[in-house]
């Protein structure tokens, strides 16, 4: 999508701050940004109980820089954000989309006495699961639809 040209420059000053807005001749078109990625921060009561669930229930790594009131975990290019008693509530929920088969992880979960909210469904926009991590924050976890079998969401309506 080519960057939409500016119609317009605007400047206001505000509190004792000088700004200066732009308007765009095409309002259809997003911000002249690169968003280099999207993290949510959950908010968490316990970071120990929350490392150790995404660490090593999840397969997570933990940053360097991370310590006991907010850290960055992070798996295959995605991350997320853990805030001691801060930024969030609890009962967050995220989609955590994933190759490989949703069988298997449930039962690996399930093993490990992961709280399984809903167990795997094959909904016409992806075979999911909901697990609950410590905090309530339900993750979403899901692949690909099965097309060879029948969707939860059209049978159900």
């Amino acid at each position: 999508m080519a960057a939409s040209s500016f119609d317009a420059y605007q400047n206001y000053t505000i509190n004792n701050f000088d700004l200066q807005l732009i308007q765009f001749d095409d309002m259809q078109t997003s911000l002249p940004i690169h968003i280099e990625n999207i993290q949510p921060i959950l908010s968490v009561k316990d970071m120990t109980v929350s490392r150790a669930f995404y660490k090593d229930i999840l397969g997570f790594k933990e940053a360097d820089w991370g310590n006991d009131n907010f850290t960055s975990i992070s798996r295959d290019k995605s991350g997320i954000y853990l805030c001691k008693g801060g930024q969030g509530n609890s009962g967050t929920w995220i989609w955590i989309g994933f190759y490989g088969d949703i069988f298997t992880l449930h039962n690996e979960l399930k093993a490990k006495a992961v709280k399984i909210r809903q167990p795997p469904l094959n909904y016409s926009w992806a075979f999911e699961m909901h697990i609950e991590d410590p905090d309530g924050h339900i993750l979403r976890v899901g692949t690909e639809p099965n097309y060879n079998e029948p969707f939860f969401d059209k049978e159900n309506v």
